[in-house]
């Protein structure tokens, strides 16, 4: 938990202040691992590739952050 191989940002959209301080955070302080994007209305965002949800990500998560509107919550729940 405390050193993820894969986080997935479930939500991540560049109008969105959290989802550009997660991204830019991980990215500047060295975060080797995977870091995937899981947005269904958008192929790409931060410059990389978007997932439409996280079982499209075709691979274990360790880590998840979930930024959606909290009506959507309980899919992202059942999607992890």
């Amino acid at each position: 938990m405390l050193n993820p191989a894969s986080i997935a940002l479930v939500g991540a959209t560049e109008n969105s202040a959290w989802s550009a301080a997660l991204v830019g955070n991980l990215r500047s302080h060295g975060y080797q691992g995977r870091l995937h994007l899981v947005n269904p209305r958008h192929t790409t965002q931060f410059g990389q590739a978007c997932h439409p949800s996280v079982s499209a990500i075709g691979e274990p998560v360790d880590c998840a952050y979930v930024l959606t509107p909290t009506e959507a919550v309980p899919g992202v729940i059942d999607d992890l």
